[in-house]
């Protein structure tokens, strides 16, 4: 949809009050390459580690290449104070807990999200 109105002389914007922010919360799975988020969020006691770069595409795993990932939070949900979960402010692609089983819903990846038109009610 454009953003102006071409008049042949001027553009004027057009008014548009039906677009809103949608923002994105997903728990992606242990080694699955991910759209980058704006941060993280940690919901399960563990060590964790991230991968930040690749020349894979979407939704490939990365289970083969687990050295090529780094080392990157350790987190005492159970006995900390205040309990978690915790965000982190990091960009990573895809992750991998390594010190236990890891779960869907470890780690939430959270963009803040883009304008959308039409996109349902405020």
């Amino acid at each position: 949809m454009p953003l102006y109105e071409a008049d042949g002389k001027k553009q004027k914007p057009i008014v548009n009050n039906n677009r809103i922010l949608v923002k994105k919360a997903s728990a992606p799975a242990e080694f699955v390459v991910q759209g980058r988020p704006d941060y993280i969020v940690i919901n399960s006691a563990g060590t964790f580690k991230f991968m930040y770069e690749t020349t894979s595409s979407l939704g490939t795993s990365l289970a083969s290449i687990q050295a090529q990932f780094v080392t990157g939070s350790v987190s005492p949900l159970v006995n900390s104070n205040p309990p978690g979960p915790y965000r982190l402010d990091i960009q990573p692609i895809a992750w991998n807990r390594c010190d236990a089983a890891s779960a869907v819903g470890d780690i939430t990846f959270v963009s803040r999200g883009k304008y959308v038109q039409d996109g349902g009610p405020k």
